[in-house]
């Protein structure tokens, strides 16, 4: 019964920031003050740079929102003493331990036992290589190793990368263009045969995946939808046109109640849960 409810070959992939981490709390209380600090800018203006350059591209360009700081402050003496290496550097030293939702990585550990787990998400390649290491640790034992993918800029990788999945429990793809590159790799893990279960903050990203949706009578497999409704995204707008039966497509606030949502939906369908309830 578990296997019928999950789908053949489950694979659950997992946004990185606001789902396992609270990166809203880590902008504010780490993030802008460091660079504050360094940079020796306003806070406000730095999170004024941050967020508009995020928003035009989409994802967040830590070398060009290191320009963007300094046509704030370009003097020579900035120049020569402040440059993207150092602001780098900081940004990299920042403890973020506080912000790791530790019961996500648990209900993570208990997905592994039942399917992959593919943690997918965007943003500055460097940044997100040290966020990972950094919790990786909290997942699987420091004798596993995680693979971890970043595909090319058009995403033609992402056959070799669905291949790769079988060969680990866990996965790491780091995809600065994930928003448009998302329905490439739900095709690709519905045509080697895997389901899909897609949790993530942004609308856009759970729309995408679902644009394949119609690859379900040629595949005979079904995507799974789960929206995280916290965050800056979350707030911004809500997904439309996923799959309209709760047990395809379901909005919660974190894992801890997507945890339950999942138990409630194994119980109706008469499953056996493997979930623990700790």
């Amino acid at each position: 019964m578990i296997a019928n409810f999950f789908g053949p070959r489950p694979v659950f992939v997992v946004d990185f920031d606001i789902t396992l981490f609270d990166n809203e709390r880590y902008k504010e209380e780490a993030f802008f003050v460091t660079l504050s600090k360094v940079t020796n800018l306003n806070v406000d203006n730095i999170r004024k740079e941050y967020y508009e350059q995020t928003e035009k591209n989409g994802y967040f360009n830590f070398s060009e929102f290191c320009e963007h700081l300094f046509s704030l402050h370009n003097t020579l003496h900035f120049r020569k003493t402040i440059n993207e290496k150092n602001i780098r550097d900081a940004v990299l030293k920042i403890d973020i331990s506080p912000y790791i939702d530790r019961e996500a990585f648990n209900f993570l550990k208990q997905l592994r036992e039942i399917g992959f787990v593919v943690i997918y998400t965007e943003g500055d390649i460097d940044l997100q290589k040290t966020k990972m290491e950094k919790i990786l640790p909290y997942l699987s034992s420091r004798t596993e190793k995680i693979p971890l993918r970043v595909p090319d800029m058009e995403g033609k990788v992402f056959g070799n990368i669905v291949n790769d999945i079988s060969t680990s429990e866990t996965m790491v793809i780091i995809d600065p263009k994930k928003t448009e590159h998302v329905g490439l790799l739900t095709r690709q893990l519905m045509l080697h045969g895997y389901s899909p279960w897609f949790f993530d903050d942004k609308a856009e990203v759970l729309e995408g995946a679902a644009k394949n949706d119609t690859l379900s009578k040629e595949t005979g497999l079904l995507t799974h939808f789960v929206f995280i409704d916290r965050g800056r995204y979350a707030e911004k707008r809500k997904p439309v046109g996923l799959p309209s039966p709760e047990i395809r497509s379901f909005t919660v606030k974190d894992l801890g109640e997507a945890k339950q949502r999942i138990r409630s939906l194994l119980d109706k369908s008469r499953g056996i849960p493997r979930l623990s309830t700790a």
